[in-house]
């Protein structure tokens, strides 16, 4: 099949079309042709083999290790100049097409004839070696016998079977897995201990807050031997102090007054070490005090209504106390009757333990939320 021209063929319907589509493979090759011609000249090109499928099925032909003959068909008749000459340039094109041809065999077969050819090479030199007495050539000698060695290893590599590559390939992924999950685990931790405490920080307490992202951004420490103040600035505790006072004197109880009136007067020029802001926050709202690493938190007067701890007021948790108190005194003897007395004129002034994970809440209905963190029993798990 050729070029043809539809004009001087004739032709019509079906074989019209077919001349088409000969025409346009024809060109195709053309194409493939001259960009190959290029790439033989050093040109970095891409080679449509896809336009067609002629184009297609010679790839390996005109670009790959084979090789490959063109015969053009020419017409000496005067009426076939046009299609003598192009088929000419066709052919000229063609011939500039320069393949690297390459042998197809099998990789173990070429190591198997390489390592043959290196052991023939090798007899040769020893023969030689023996005969001649040439002891400068030791030097090449085990070059060579490095070079075959390394052609053995790499045969024993190729000859290894599927399912011993694919074990360890597995056992290396595995391997990197667990690795991947040491360092996520790592990485878990320290972000952990970024953002709510280190285990060598004193006990402490850090905000809670419907928002996640605000969670655990406030933390205030209380330091071995040290009272940490909890307040609002501004706020004044007088009057709350001075229904408290009404309340002692009604009972008869004027030594509690007296000494609430020297603990207010010590702490009436201090500032709040822990400063909050709300309803029923008083300026001088609680006090938590750091013993050989035991804290215990203490609030007075109407503030202990307006500190909860786990939900509940501090007052009811103390009332709780004094009640067990009450009880172990009396198991412990007959007549308990002066012993509850004393200890119920020290309930506002006893304190309640604080342990790892409790919340802790000042103000009306809790606004100020705290959770109380001992780093020597865990972190805070939000």
């Amino acid at each position: 099949a050729g070029s043809e021209k539809a004009g001087q063929t004739g032709a019509t319907g079906q074989r019209l079309l077919e001349g088409s589509m000969i025409n346009k493979s024809l060109s195709a090759l053309g194409n493939v042709i001259e960009k190959l011609a290029a790439k033989s000249q050093g040109k970095k090109v891409m080679i449509p083999y896809r336009d067609s499928k002629l184009t297609r099925l010679l790839q390996n032909a005109l670009g790959g290790s084979s090789k490959t003959i063109m015969i053009c068909a020419l017409s000496p008749a005067s009426t076939n100049y046009e299609e003598t000459l192009s088929t000419l340039r066709y052919a000229d094109r063609a011939k500039k097409i320069k393949n690297e041809v390459v042998v197809n065999e099998n990789p173990q077969e070429k190591l198997m004839r390489e390592l043959k050819e290196e052991n023939a090479k090798l007899k040769e030199f020893m023969s030689k070696v023996r005969d001649d007495d040439v002891g400068s050539d030791l030097v090449e000698l085990n070059d060579k016998v490095k070079a075959i060695q390394d052609a053995e290893k790499a045969l024993k590599e190729q000859q290894r079977s599927f399912e011993e590559r694919l074990k360890e390939s597995q056992a290396t992924l595995e391997q990197r897995g667990k690795e991947q999950a040491g360092r996520t685990a790592r990485s878990r931790s320290r972000c952990r201990s970024n953002v709510l405490g280190f285990s060598r920080d004193p006990p402490h307490i850090v905000n809670l807050n419907a928002d996640m992202q605000l969670t655990g951004r406030i933390k205030h420490l209380f330091p071995e031997g040290k009272i940490v103040k909890i307040g609002q600035i501004g706020e004044d505790v007088e009057d709350s102090d001075n229904d408290e006072a009404e309340d002692n004197e009604e009972d008869g109880d004027e030594e509690a007054v007296a000494k609430m009136v020297s603990i207010d007067s010590k702490h009436e020029e201090s500032m709040p070490e822990v400063i909050l802001a709300g309803a029923s926050v008083w300026a001088e709202h609680a006090t938590i005090t750091n013993t050989l690493g035991r804290c215990v938190l203490r609030s007075s007067g109407r503030a202990a209504e307006f500190t909860f701890i786990n939900g509940v007021p501090i007052r009811a948790v103390l009332s709780k106390q004094d009640k067990l108190a009450r009880t172990v005194a009396c198991s412990d003897d007959g007549d308990a009757t002066e012993p509850v007395a004393e200890k119920g004129s020290e309930v506002d002034h006893r304190g309640v333990v604080l342990q790892h994970a409790d919340r802790v809440a000042f103000g009306h209905g809790g606004q100020c939320l705290y959770l109380f963190v001992d780093p020597q029993q865990g972190q805070a798990e939000l």
